[in-house]
């Protein structure tokens, strides 16, 4: 069975998805530092579930790149050969590997 999104969303219907994510993450931390543990698994349950809902959406809109390939196509340039660039890491272990966060 497919989780393909059905049909669009519409800018409201993503706002709404928005702003419950929003008071979803208030609930979340207020129940943290109340000690109510349960309260804040239920909640983060449906935080999931919305981020799930809105990324299978998001990832079948035309146009939208993937953030690693957005991300890719806006680095700098290579420094030349036998120079290091400012924002590389000093370690070889991470060449080849993702770009940085």
């Amino acid at each position: 069975m497919s989780l393909r999104a059905a049909r669009r969303l519409t800018t409201e219907e993503i706002a709404q998805y928005l702003d419950e994510n929003d008071l979803l993450v208030e609930a979340i931390k207020q129940n943290q530092n109340l000690g109510r543990l349960h309260e804040c698994v239920q909640y983060q349950l449906q935080l999931q579930q919305n981020l799930v809902h809105l990324a299978m959406h998001a990832d079948e809109q035309p146009g939208i790149q993937p953030l690693r390939v957005a991300a890719q196509q806006q680095q700098p340039a290579e420094a030349p050969t036998g120079q290091q660039a400012s924002h590389a890491p000093d370690s070889d272990a991470t060449a080849g590997g993702p770009p940085p966060r």
